[in-house]
C-alpha cells in the first residue's frame, strides 16, 4: 500500500510539473499573440504614414532620392506584413480540424476489385434494346429456319397444346421446313 501511495505521488508531482508548463507556454503564447498583433498593427501603421508622404510629396521630388529610399521602406514592410499574414493563416489552418464534406453512401457507393468486367455496349443499342431493336443492334440470337444455311442440324420440341412433336429441319431452304412426328413416349 505505501509503495503504491509513492507512486501515485510522484505521479501526481509529475502532472503538477507537466500542467505549470503548459499553463507557461499558454501565458508565454498569449503574450506573443499581444506582441505580434502590436507589431503587426506598428507596421499597418507605418505603411500608412509612408504613403501619406509618398502621397503630398511635391511632384518634382517624385524622381530623387528620398522618394525612393521611401518606396523601397513601403515594399519592405508590406513584404514583412504579408509573411505575418501567412504566419497567422498557418497557424489557424493547422488548429482548424480538416473536414471533409459528408458524401452519401447511395451517391458514391464504395468500389470494390472484381474480376469480372461489366461487357461494354454500344450507346445507341442501350437506349434501344428493350422496346425498339435497330438495325445497329447486333443480331438477335434466334434465327428462323427460312434464313438458317443448310449446314444447321434439325431441332424438335414438343408442343404444349396438341401433344405432338414438331421437327425443325434446316436442311430445306424452302418455307416446308415443319414436320409432325408422333409424340414421344
Amino acid at each position: 500500500m505505501i509503495a503504491q501511495n509513492d507512486s501515485l505521488q510522484s505521479l501526481n508531482g509529475k502532472m503538477v510539473k507537466v500542467t505549470e508548463k503548459i499553463e507557461e507556454t499558454e501565458e508565454n503564447l498569449k503574450m506573443l499573440s499581444q506582441k505580434m498583433q502590436k507589431y503587426y498593427k506598428d507596421l499597418k501603421a507605418q505603411i500608412s504614414q509612408l504613403n501619406q508622404d509618398l502621397r503630398t510629396m511635391p511632384s518634382e521630388q517624385l524622381f530623387s532620392a528620398t522618394f525612393n529610399q521611401k518606396e523601397r521602406e513601403m515594399r519592405t514592410l508590406k513584404k514583412q506584413v504579408k509573411e505575418l499574414d501567412d504566419i497567422i493563416r498557418a497557424s489557424k489552418e493547422s488548429k482548424e480540424p480538416h473536414q471533409r464534406p459528408i458524401e452519401s453512401i447511395f451517391l458514391n457507393p464504395p468500389t470494390f476489385p472484381t474480376y469480372f468486367t461489366k461487357p461494354e455496349r454500344h450507346p445507341h443499342f442501350l437506349l434501344t434494346y428493350p422496346f425498339f431493336p435497330s438495325a445497329t443492334s447486333s443480331p438477335p440470337e434466334y434465327i428462323p429456319t427460312t434464313y438458317r444455311s443448310r449446314g444447321t442440324k434439325a431441332t424438335s420440341y414438343t408442343s404444349k397444346d396438341k401433344g405432338k412433336t414438331i421437327c425443325l429441319s434446316g436442311s430445306s431452304t424452302d418455307s416446308q421446313d415443319l414436320t409432325e412426328a408422333p409424340p414421344p413416349k
